[in-house]
């Protein structure tokens, strides 16, 4: 999961933990479905979701999501400008 994903710095993490044969799931809080679109056309495992990280429910919930769809989360890339918060940090521990 990398957060700030849509563009920049969070973009190219994401593009590498693809490369690495990760299933990369691209934050952000507009959804980044044509950045997802691209690197999945190019045979990398990625899901787009929007995502507001600000929000500690919204974060709360996104974890939950992934855990249910996946079955754990192995990785957590923040990358937006402001650091998530202590509960959002929180609620990512309690579902590892």
């Amino acid at each position: 999961m990398i957060t700030g994903a849509a563009a920049s710095i969070g973009l190219a993490c994401a593009e590498a933990f693809a490369k690495e044969g990760a299933t990369t799931i691209l934050v952000d809080i507009n959804k980044p479905e044509a950045q997802a679109r691209k690197l999945m056309n190019e045979g990398y495992q990625m899901i787009a979701y929007g995502c507001d990280v600000s929000n500690t429910q919204a974060v709360k919930e996104m974890v939950d999501w992934i855990v249910a769809t996946y079955g754990r989360l192995d990785a957590a890339h923040d990358q937006k400008t402001d650091p998530i918060g202590p509960d959002a940090a929180q609620s990512v521990q309690q579902n590892q």
